[in-house]
């Protein structure tokens, strides 16, 4: 199946509402057709996920659909990974984390050195660099010109430009993918307990390191930083015994874990997915000191004006474009809508 453009996707999707015989309705601004089209997305790729009956946060994907979404499947990500409690620790999900498939800990039971001679935990400061992401310039166009800077090495990004200040969240995952690309990772607005509007946030346990932005060829943004005190594992440990995860609902949590049956035990550790993270229950008798995640992750946006098309396969594209007119024309109230979802339902199934 050919993969379709961005462009000929809007073009698809134009050509699809133009059948309503109303001319006043066609017209749509290709921001809204972006939105459709990466609404009809996510409902495609959540479509091919099996949720578990059990744990509403886990998920499986459906092997008959599977080489749809290969490209958004992220498997063996290591969080990094902080001590809660003497018995508990807890990674922190990706800024672009979508769904849950599975999740691993590395265990270090008692029976090794490492459990406790040395002390396999150590206490550093996180930096949390807090970076506003506005543009100085006085008059539109903004954010046609940005550089990401870490440490001495940048990446120059340049868009087109936008009318109005609050378009910055369109690109917004380009920066993150900046960062990413420089070696760091980044979130926007939200970390752990920390939020700061229309700010990137970057964790680093390094301090360092040092980060900003130039935005519009103005000075650099004026950076701030949030130090706490963590704890962590130590680099050192080299027991290697990667054990599946046992998932349970946050309110069962403790449940089980004061439970004989359902305590968390070395070859099967508990582990809940709350507040954007994951954490694992250890024990007496065991420790996690490093968490692993399989993960759906979100799909790059779809922008015409970034000339950013679906990473999906290209088998879904044309079923994207018919789901994205099928929400417009629910969204205008158009009469033909009951047609369209019948025919793409019939689509599908055969």
């Amino acid at each position: 199946m050919k993969r379709l453009s961005v462009k000929e996707k809007h073009i698809y999707v134009t050509q699809g509402l133009q059948r309503q015989g109303a001319s006043k309705k066609d017209f749509q601004y290709p921001e809204a057709i972006d939105i459709a089209l990466i609404k009809a997305e996510s409902r495609i790729v959540k479509d091919r996920l099996f949720p578990d009956p059990n744990i509403p946060f886990k998920f499986e994907i459906n092997e008959k659909y599977v080489s749809d979404i290969q490209s958004i499947i992220k498997r063996n990500y290591e969080l990094v990974t902080f001590q809660q409690s003497n018995q508990e620790s807890y990674g922190v999900l990706p800024y672009d984390f979508g769904y849950l498939i599975s999740d691993h800990s590395n265990i270090i039971e008692d029976c090794k050195d490492e459990f406790t001679t040395p002390t396999p935990t150590e206490t550093k400061t996180e930096r949390v660099i807090v970076i506003p992401f506005t543009s100085a310039k006085g008059s539109a166009p903004y954010y046609q010109n940005i550089i990401v800077k870490v440490l001495a090495t940048s990446n120059t990004l340049t868009f087109t430009g936008y009318q109005t200040l609050e378009e910055r969240t369109f690109i917004v995952d380009n920066i993150i993918n900046t960062f990413k690309d420089l070696g760091l990772i980044a979130y926007w607005e939200s970390y752990k307990d920390i939020y700061r509007s229309n700010s990137f946030l970057l964790p680093i346990l390094d301090l360092s390191i040092n980060a900003t932005i130039n935005i519009d060829g103005g000075t650099d943004v004026i950076v701030s930083n949030i130090d706490k005190t963590v704890t962590t594992f130590k680099s050192t440990l080299t027991t290697n015994n990667i054990i599946l995860n046992r998932d349970v609902k946050a309110d069962f949590l403790d449940s089980a874990a004061a439970s004989f049956y359902n305590q968390s035990k070395p070859n099967s550790p508990l582990s809940s997915l709350y507040e954007n993270k994951i954490l694992v229950k250890g024990t007496e008798r065991f420790l996690a000191n490093k968490i692993f995640i399989n993960y759906i992750r979100t799909p790059r946006r779809i922008s015409l004006n970034l000339n950013q098309n679906s990473e999906l396969s290209g088998t879904v594209h044309e079923e994207i474009c018919d789901l994205a007119i099928q929400l417009l024309k629910k969204q205008i109230e158009d009469e033909s809508y009951e047609k369209e979802v019948q025919d793409n339902k019939n689509r599908i199934e055969t």
